[in-house]
């Protein structure tokens, strides 16, 4: 099971279609647009909107706390949020996320 952090603090969870285009409009829908992974510890992704500065999305402190934990692993590209491999403490990660095990994207 997924799960929606919203950038009010809100969090649900949600089940992922096991069809590959499916999910992939899911997880559009759930990020308001196309999306890139964020690779946490643990076998866990989360999926943010790739144009999160460009568009101007609002910060997310519930995603931004987990980024700035130092949990992530690899972020590609570097640039997508406020946050940088280099810089683990960035500003924010914008606008809303979905988190997911790693198996529920292959």
């Amino acid at each position: 099971m997924a799960t929606v952090i919203q950038v009010d603090g809100t969090e649900r969870q949600v089940v992922l279609s096991k069809k590959t285009h499916e999910k992939m409009e899911q997880i559009q829908k759930y990020v308001g647009g196309y999306y890139t992974p964020i690779t946490l510890k643990g076998g866990k992704i989360m999926l943010v909107n790739e144009e999160g500065i460009p568009r101007g999305l609002l910060k997310n402190p519930k995603a931004s706390a987990i980024a700035s934990a130092g949990e992530f692993t690899q972020m590609f590209p570097d640039s997508i949020n406020e946050h940088t491999l280099s810089n683990k403490t960035g500003s924010s990660i914008l606008g809303d996320v979905l988190i997911v095990d790693r198996k529920e994207l292959e």
